[in-house]
């Protein structure tokens, strides 16, 4: 079975390290992925796609402008039956769109999207208008997929009776190398020797919730802690947070190295992971964190309470709660014993019940089951001699 993936990325983020590793899972269960990669005609080689080349994925490249809606989603049928695509997978607004509003008749592939995480928009904001459109959409596609089952509650899926089906989030086994983040920021680490040493990775963005932590951290050195904070991450944010550090006096203790790559990596360096999001699905991040065994504070949004099993894994703090986060972030720190055992079972967790494996596998149930249904509502002029 061949699976073309198609996305408008605009970066290395957590939908997209979700993505490679659905992609690395799916070639070891024998079938074939595809990545077909959306954009304008200013934008050069992206990064996913670049990434993917270099995993040995076939790669293809279709970019346009807004106003060229219609010959971009022809375009994508067009590259889509010259490779031989048996599904299409979406994730992500502008496929939804390109995809779903396209009739049924001249779209001949079973077309799936997956919802990684919407952000909370206001309906008239541009964020608003992609939700609203993309919801619209997915009524014509043959499935839609959420990684979390909060997700399946959002109002513009509600009002256009789009019901998702729960696939979460999995990951390989990853490595944690020893000695890593001081080989690769010696200045950092040697100015968080001996403290109590905090990581955050997520984009530079307000639904992350950075600006929370820097309040929180600022408090709990009012309450005599000492700890650093690095946040690995880039983004629109990024002034307005460098502001709040020096206003908060942190900026000897927050240090923005900016965005890394597989940045799980430091985690063994540092004491706990705080994910402070306003707003998610299930993030990558917190996964990661899990298998490195790394003690985690968290805010009680999306799939994460349950991940988590309601804090036997690891903190949880209301979201938006500064005082929260400093109180539990000063916990970890009072009882480490405690924490470290929660970051084990977390560990086992991960490993157990979020593998990569798992997702693909689901997955792939859910193609054959789309598949099946279109043939059985109408001769399918796909290629599906490999289903």
């Amino acid at each position: 079975m061949r699976i073309l993936h198609v996305i408008d990325s605009a970066g290395l983020y957590g939908a997209e390290g979700v993505l490679l590793s659905l992609m690395e899972a799916q070639k070891r269960l024998g079938l074939t992925p595809g990545l077909l990669s959306l954009g304008t005609y200013r934008e050069g080689l992206k990064a996913i796609e670049q990434e993917s080349d270099e995993r040995g994925f076939y790669v293809l490249q279709i970019r346009g402008s807004v106003g060229e809606a219609l010959k971009t989603s022809v375009e994508i049928l067009r590259r889509a039956r010259q490779w031989g695509a048996d599904v299409l997978h979406s994730h992500g607004y502008k496929g939804d769109i390109l995809l779903g509003f396209l009739p049924q008749r001249i779209r001949t592939f079973p077309a799936v999207t997956t919802i990684h995480g919407w952000t909370s928009a206001r309906l008239l904001s541009k964020v608003g208008l992609y939700q609203t459109l993309a919801a619209a959409a997915m009524r014509n596609l043959d499935a839609t997929v959420a990684v979390s089952s909060r997700i399946v509650t959002y109002p513009a899926l509600k009002l256009f009776g789009v019901h998702p089906r729960v696939i979460e989030n999995g990951l390989p086994e990853l490595a944690f190398p020893q000695g890593f983040f001081e080989r690769e920021h010696a200045d950092i680490a040697k100015t968080c020797e001996g403290r109590f040493k905090l990581i955050a990775v997520g984009r530079l963005s307000p639904e992350k919730g950075l600006d929370l932590l820097l309040r929180a951290l600022a408090w709990t050195v009012e309450q005599g802690l000492d700890p650093v904070l690095v946040i690995f991450g880039e983004g629109r944010k990024r002034v307005r947070l460098e502001e709040a550090i020096r206003n908060l006096r942190l900026t000897d203790r927050v240090f923005l190295p900016g965005y890394c790559e597989k940045a799980y990596r430091y985690f063994p360096f540092f004491d706990a992971f705080v994910l402070p999001s306003r707003t998610e699905g299930l993030p990558l991040t917190l996964l990661e964190a899990m298998q490195a065994g790394i003690p985690i504070v968290a805010t009680d949004v999306g799939e994460i309470p349950r991940v988590l099993e309601q804090g036997r894994l690891g903190a949880l703090v209301p979201p938006g709660d500064f005082k929260a986060l400093a109180s539990a972030i000063g916990t970890v720190w009072l009882d480490r014993e405690a924490a470290r055992a929660k970051a084990s079972a977390a560990r086992q967790r991960a490993l157990k019940d979020y593998s990569a494996e798992r997702m693909a596998n689901r997955y792939l149930a859910l193609y054959r089951s789309v598949a099946a249904a279109r043939r059985c509502r109408a001769p399918f002029r796909g290629s599906n001699s490999r289903i």
